[in-house]
Formats: structure tokens, C-alpha cells, sequence
């Protein structure tokens, strides 16, 4: 079974995700090659994943993203990788279970 790997390493801010959403178009094979909206689905997550990264990883001054894109016959792996800020899930506040959803 042959894996394809295509990489964009990239500086920027959201400013880039554009470029970042074609370079996830025009890697889209394998699985995803003959059904359109899993295409469609994995440029979202990846540009959410890069919007998080820009906005908290890096903040306003922007930095250095590396995606990089697995496929075979049957199945789609997507590592995004960033050198900013780590989130610490334990300076989070519990959420107030008792608050309407507005």
C-alpha cells in the first residue's frame, strides 16, 4: 500500500490561511478524492486548527505553522504542528453547568 506525504511549512497570520486552504484542496486524494464534502471537511478542521493556533499559540505577532498531510487508500491523517504558546488546560475556569446557553 503506498502512502502519499505532502508538507507546507508556513509563517503567518490568518492572513495565510487562504494558501493554507488550497495547499489541503489540492492534497485531497485518496479517500477523500471521490467525495467532495470529505474535502470540504478537512479544510475546515485544519483551518479551525490554525486559526486556534494563530490566535492563542501566537497571538497578534504571528509564527510558523507545519502542516503535513498522510493519505493511502484508506484513510487521511493531518498533523499540525506550531512552536508558540502551550495551552495549559488546568489555567481554564469549569464552565458553569447552571448558565442558560444564551
Amino acid at each position: 500500500m503506498t502512502r502519499n506525504r505532502r508538507e507546507l511549512f508556513i509563517e503567518g497570520t490568518v492572513r495565510v490561511l487562504p494558501e493554507v486552504l488550497d495547499f489541503v484542496e489540492t492534497t485531497c486524494g485518496g479517500p477523500t478524492a471521490s467525495n467532495p464534502d470529505s474535502c470540504f471537511e478537512l479544510q475546515l478542521a485544519v483551518e479551525e486548527a490554525c486559526c486556534n493556533v494563530f490566535e492563542h499559540a501566537y497571538g497578534e505577532t504571528g509564527g510558523a505553522i507545519r502542516i503535513v498531510i498522510e493519505s493511502d487508500e484508506d484513510e487521511v491523517t493531518i498533523t499540525v504542528n506550531d512552536w508558540g504558546q502551550p495551552f495549559n488546560p488546568a489555567l481554564v475556569a469549569p464552565p458553569d453547568m447552571h448558565m442558560p446557553l444564551e
